[in-house]
């Protein structure tokens, strides 16, 4: 169970702002899918939100942030090219991210399998790329 407080708070806080700007970052990653230093922030905000969840025991979000971090780790390692397709599966977990954060904000539950299923998604991404 989440704890409730200071730490809390500023979590949900900065992760709206970390949800943000991850989807403008994936949306110039789109238009400049080269540029390293764009995917390295884009990891690095991934990885503050996996750790601060974590730390904030949001278990869900930080279990999920971090199969998205080895999405990502793919990319840097140029196993995965950000292609339209692979961007509009990583928007899909920013929104799903965005609102597993709305839904801590305010106590309620989160359907899980949602996440599930943009991993079976991601997987069969991560096959086709390796195809090619």
């Amino acid at each position: 169970m989440a704890e409730s407080g200071e730490l809390y708070i500023m979590f949900i806080e900065s992760a709206k702002t970390w949800v943000v700007e991850l989807e403008n970052n994936l949306l110039d990653l789109e238009k400049f899918p080269r540029d390293k230093e764009l995917l390295n922030n884009i990891f690095r905000i991934v990885h503050n939100i996996k750790g601060s969840s974590g730390n904030v025991g949001l278990t869900d979000i930080s279990g999920f942030a971090h199969t998205l971090e080895d999405s990502l780790e793919l990319m840097r390692q140029d196993k995965l090219f950000p292609d339209k397709q692979l961007i509009s599966s990583l928007l899909t977990a920013v929104d799903l991210i965005s609102e597993m954060v709305e839904a801590a904000a305010v106590k309620d539950s989160f359907d899980l399998s949602r996440c599930s299923l943009w991993v079976c998604s991601m997987d069969t991404l991560k096959v086709r790329s390796t195809a090619i």
